[in-house]
């Protein structure tokens, strides 16, 4: 008769369930909104295939179905809950860059902030970095990376570069060697092996990175594993 659809056959039901299991299994491993975006989920839509196969009259279909529904209803349910808690923004780390001036650790500290922008924004975090060319604009609550480009004699460059920092942010500092090396001419033995006197104990870390003539701070394991120390006194400041 016109205007009279055929009931849908029990594929269409577990169609809509695996339909249902793939976005979910989506949304677990992938930002929500483009998910949604790519495969323009509609529950509404789903409902009204459920609906449709309702009348069939066997038992056993009616069964299958009522399975069906449930699960897919409970499916529904954990997207629900994965985008409310994928729509809560991204928790803020906000960090000072304190470079005395100079054209070489300007630059050392801008590539230093887009490397850590990029690692720590994969983590989820949104990084706000606060560059600060004056001690007395130290803020004394957020983490402080010190950057010394060793010129001379280890200790006397890591004494001037913290010397003016406030005690009060000594311990939320993390001071870094930049060492003017290649990767085969680093030092073997890291710098907090040897500022170990008591105006480095109060620092909240020391580690070391490296650069070299115009390519900057250069891909090695040497700073890679730096980085790693950073962000996990960042994260635990």
């Amino acid at each position: 008769m016109k205007g009279v659809h055929a009931p849908l056959p029990l594929q269409n039901i577990q169609t809509a369930k695996d339909d249902l299991l793939k976005t979910f299994e989506d949304l677990e491993s992938s930002t929500v909104g483009s998910v949604l975006a790519e495969n323009n989920f509609s529950v509404q839509e789903d409902c009204n295939v459920l609906k449709r196969i309702e009348g069939r009259s066997d038992s056993d279909m009616k069964q299958s179905i009522e399975n069906l529904e449930r699960e897919n209803k409970d499916l529904k349910q954990k997207i629900i809950k994965l985008e409310q808690k994928s729509s809560k923004p991204s928790p803020k780390v906000r960090i000072q860059i304190f470079a005395q001036g100079g054209e070489i650790p300007t630059k050392i500290s801008k590539e230093l902030e887009s490397m850590l922008g990029a690692r720590m924004n994969t983590k989820s975090s949104h990084l706000q970095i606060c560059t600060v060319n004056s001690y007395d604009k130290i803020l004394f609550d957020l983490p402080l990376l010190v950057i010394c480009i060793t010129s001379s004699r280890l200790g006397t460059d890591a004494i001037k570069a913290i010397n003016d920092i406030p005690e009060q942010a000594k311990g939320k500092t993390t001071l870094i060697m930049f060492h003017h090396k290649n990767e085969n001419s680093l030092p073997k033995q890291l710098s907090k092996y040897v500022l170990t006197t008591d105006e480095f104990r109060e620092l909240g870390a020391v580690c070391d990175m490296a650069f070299w003539k115009n390519e900057g701070i250069y891909p090695c394991d040497f700073n890679y594993k730096a980085l790693d120390k950073i962000i996990a006194f960042i994260e635990n400041a």
